[in-house]
């Protein structure tokens, strides 16, 4: 299921902190930028896969939680996003 998320101050996705600082992708080690999530960056849609490697065209809404992910964000402008990638 894709998601709606903000990126870290780094550049990296939420899921790549388990720690405030602490980088999955760098080994554990701290981002070489300030981290802060959350930040004042806009959200953007994290598209996903299935096994066959095709996209999950389903975004989880404000506020779900997913497996590995934790609940998704709820701000005004992720909710924004997503009913403008819903509206029918």
């Amino acid at each position: 299921m894709a998601y709606i998320t903000h990126r870290c101050t780094c550049g990296h996705l939420p899921t790549a902190h388990p720690r405030p600082g602490q980088c999955v992708q760098l080994g554990g080690r701290n981002c070489p930028a300030p981290c802060s999530p959350r930040a004042a960056v806009e959200p953007e849609v994290v598209r996903t896969w299935d096994a066959a490697g095709r996209p999950v065209t389903t975004i989880a809404a404000p506020g779900d939680r997913l497996p590995g992910i934790g609940t998704t964000c709820d701000c005004a402008a992720c909710t924004a996003l997503y009913e403008q990638h819903t509206a029918a």
